[in-house]
């Protein structure tokens, strides 16, 4: 029986990572039409063109804390609180206050006060490089998922559509 080449294998590989990434962006689709955001949202966004992809500005959004996520487990809880924080920076200063308000009680389940002021802190630090560092994107982003690959970590992301306004 012939070997096959390496370039087959790379090929084949190719194939299977891009089938999983499609898979994936299908469940998360799936996903954001069976939720809660479904009739807030208006709409599901998959790689507009003319528009940066929002895994990759996700990405760059947490590049700071990705070296203290080395598991799949702490990249999804790291990458599920930069998108709370994401989100509540694109809401008005009260409504803003409120919400972080509702997600450090349900956070901290009333544990105790360094817990709630923990994320808070969290919430805080990265609701303002949002504001800082990405004034311009306005999507809200709606659900992800992170797989692991041989060497690293695939990520993919569902978001809204860019507000007209």
């Amino acid at each position: 029986m012939a070997r096959k080449s390496k370039g087959f294998g790379e090929l084949l590989n190719s194939q299977q990572r891009i089938k999983g990434q499609q898979e994936s962006m299908d469940k998360l689709a799936e996903r954001v039409k069976q939720g809660y955001l479904k009739d807030i949202v208006g709409g599901v966004v998959r790689n507009p063109k003319g528009e940066v992809k929002m895994s990759e500005v996700l990405q760059a959004f947490v590049e700071p804390h990705l070296d203290f996520a080395a598991t799949k487990e702490q990249r999804q809880k790291l990458f599920a609180i930069a998108i709370l924080a994401w989100n509540l920076a694109l809401l008005s200063e009260e409504q803003q206050q409120k919400e972080m308000e509702d997600i450090i009680a349900q956070m901290s389940m009333g544990k105790d006060r360094q817990a709630e002021q923990d994320i808070r802190e969290i919430l805080e630090e990265l609701t303002e490089r949002k504001r800082r560092l990405f004034p311009n994107h306005r999507r809200y982003i709606l659900d992800f998922d992170v797989r692991e690959t041989r060497n690293d970590f695939h990520l993919s992301v569902i978001s809204s559509p860019t507000p007209k306004n």
